[in-house]
């Protein structure tokens, strides 16, 4: 029994069933003729490798940008109803809005836990971008490597504790990869690799985002030590922030020296 004789016996007109056989027939035709041009002159088991290979990693770049976008947007609804709410925590301001006073009845709310733990499970995820680096035959840097294997423990850190800074950094780190990971998607697509004009503000813009958090960590530490300093708890967290801001100030130097390898020679360049 066919799909489409399945639809047409559910009641489903037959005009709908033929616009879709003729949708997959046209899409069908311009992906092996685009795909010709991506392999061309290999043997037929390379071309098939070579294509299973481009449409389940083109997948699962958009699914990462997708599932990226969701993150960002509940993390922002969970920090906007809640966690920044000047009523919302224990201390209010920016005080509260990066700091849970150890031992106080403020905690990190349910919607934003949630958002830490999707987050988290998402670096797993990541790895299988590890591993079409590989099946392609490209070359792993120690930045690709490190970054992808240090990631899941520090954000598995911001799942133990209540560390509200970390808020921000999964908002600007899914915001990013929103658009890295659209990036990787459209270098696959020839009409839209030439329009992507913007890939060294992409690095930019990674740079930015350890700048951003380093600067906040400085914020904290000095709500923690005034606390501390005025008899006071101090803030939850402590060992998920000491993990998180070496690993920034690392990525950060890391990302700079890619930086100038990449572009401070030549216009144009770089590697994922």
């Amino acid at each position: 029994r066919t799909v489409a004789g399945e639809w047409i016996r559910r009641g489903v007109p037959r005009w709908v069933t033929l616009i879709d056989e003729a949708l997959f027939v046209v899409t069908s035709a311009i992906f092996v003729q685009g795909s010709l041009d991506f392999f061309p002159g290999v043997p037929f088991d390379q071309y098939v490798m070579g294509c299973e290979l481009f449409i389940v990693g083109s997948g699962l770049n958009v699914a990462l940008s997708l599932f990226s976008l969701a993150i960002f947007l509940g993390t922002l609804y969970a920090c906007l109803t809640r966690e920044w709410r000047l009523e919302g925590n224990g201390a209010g301001g920016l005080k509260g809005g990066i700091c849970v006073e150890a031992g106080s009845a403020d905690r990190l709310g349910t919607g934003l836990r949630r958002m830490f733990h999707w987050y988290q499970l998402s670096k797993y995820w990541e790895y299988l971008d590890t591993l079409f680096l590989v099946l392609n035959g490209k070359d792993l840097s120690f930045l690709h490597v490190y970054h992808h294997g240090v990631v899941a423990f520090t954000s598995w850190t911001w799942t133990r504790g209540d560390l509200r800074l970390a808020a921000g950094g999964v908002l600007f780190n899914t915001m990013v990869h929103v658009f890295m990971y659209y990036f990787y998607f459209a270098c696959s697509i020839p009409e839209l690799r030439k329009r992507l004009w913007w890939k060294k503000y992409l690095t930019k813009l990674q740079i930015l985002q350890f700048v951003v958090a380093l600067t906040m960590a400085i914020c904290l530490w000095r709500v923690h030590t005034q606390s501390l300093a005025s008899g006071g708890p101090g803030c939850a967290g402590n060992n998920a922030f000491v993990v998180s801001t070496g690993f920034n100030a690392t990525l950060l130097l890391l990302f700079v020296d890619f930086h100038v390898r990449s572009y401070g020679s030549k216009s144009d360049g770089g590697s994922k």
